[in-house]
C-alpha cells in the first residue's frame, strides 16, 4: 500500500474534473432488548452511497435524472465502480473573482458500489472557459453590470429499496425537474431590475456566443444591496424559478450545444 496523490485521477467520460467524493455507508438501526443488557445491538443495514464530482467544464456529460455507470478513480488504476442516478448540477460564475465556470455533478446510489480497479482517465483538451465578459441575457436583453451568476438543475430522484434491491439503495428518475438561476448586478436604478412575477427566458452564457437557456423562468425575488461596509457598489441580486409552461407552450431546457435537455 502506498499514499496516492491523485495527480491521474479521473471520473468516467467527464471532462477536466478537478475533485470527486464518495460517501458509502449502511444504516445500522440500533435495537435495546431484554437480552442486550441495556446496551445498543446493530446488524447490517441496506447500504447506500452519495457523492458529486466538481469540473472545470459548462457541459457535464450527464443530466439529471441519467442513471450511469460510474467509474471513479483515485489513480488511473484503483478506486470506485457503480451505477450512480444524476441528481443535480450547479454551476457558478464568479466574474468579480476572474477564474473559470465551474459545475458540480451531485448524484446517489442506483447499483451497487465496489472498491478495487477503476480504470479511468482523461486525456481530452483541458475544459476551461474563463468567466471574463460573460453575462446573462433575459428574452435576448443583456443584464447590465453582472458581476456574478448561478444556476442549479436538479431532478427529484426518489431513493427506494425493495426484495429485488437486496439490501441495496436504489434511485428512480422522478417525476419532477427543477431550476433555479439566480445573478448579481451592480445597477443604481431599481427600475432597471426585472418584475417580480414576470416570465423570461434566461441564457446564461458560456463563451462569446452559446448558452444555457431555460424557458421558462419566472421572476421570483430582486434583493436590492447597499453595502458600504464592504465597500461594495450599489447593486442586487436576482432570483428566477422554473416554470414548465407559460400558459401558452411548453418550456425548454437547452444545453449551450442547442440540444435540448428537457422535455
Amino acid at each position: 500500500m502506498g499514499v496516492i496523490d491523485g495527480k491521474n485521477a479521473a471520473v468516467g467520460s467527464e471532462s477536466t474534473v478537478w475533485g470527486w467524493k464518495i460517501t458509502h455507508s449502511g444504516n445500522l438501526v440500533p435495537i435495546v432488548a431484554s437480552n442486550t443488557s441495556g446496551g445498543a445491538l446493530r446488524d447490517a443495514g441496506n447500504k447506500d452511497w452519495v457523492g458529486y464530482y466538481d469540473l472545470f467544464n459548462h457541459t457535464p456529460a450527464n443530466f439529471p435524472g441519467d442513471s450511469v455507470a460510474g467509474t471513479f478513480s483515485l489513480d488511473g488504476t484503483h478506486g470506485y465502480t457503480g451505477t450512480a442516478r444524476i441528481a443535480k448540477i450547479e454551476w457558478e460564475w464568479d466574474l468579480e473573482q476572474g477564474g473559470y465556470i465551474q459545475s458540480r455533478v451531485s448524484f446517489g446510489a442506483n447499483g451497487t458500489l465496489t472498491s478495487g480497479a477503476a480504470a479511468a482517465s482523461d486525456d481530452t483538451v483541458p475544459a476551461i472557459y474563463p468567466v471574463q465578459g460573460l453575462m446573462v441575457k433575459l428574452h435576448g436583453v443583456q443584464q447590465g453590470h453582472c458581476h456574478y451568476m448561478r444556476l442549479i438543475i436538479e431532478r427529484n430522484c426518489r431513493r427506494y429499496c425493495d426484495a429485488e434491491a437486496d439490501g441495496q439503495f436504489l434511485r428512480t428518475e422522478g417525476d419532477r425537474i427543477d431550476a433555479i438561476a439566480m445573478w448579481g448586478v451592480y445597477e443604481d436604478n431599481p427600475a432597471a431590475h426585472p418584475v417580480v412575477g414576470n416570465l423570461a427566458v434566461v441564457a446564461m452564457y458560456v463563451d462569446d456566443t452559446t448558452y444555457w437557456e431555460l424557458t421558462w423562468m419566472r421572476i421570483e425575488q430582486v434583493e436590492q444591496v447597499l453595502d458600504r461596509e464592504n465597500k461594495r457598489p450599489v447593486g442586487a441580486v436576482v432570483t428566477a424559478s422554473f416554470t414548465a409552461h407559460n400558459g401558452t407552450s411548453v418550456g425548454t431546457i437547452k444545453n449551450p450545444a442547442g440540444a435540448t435537455k428537457w422535455p
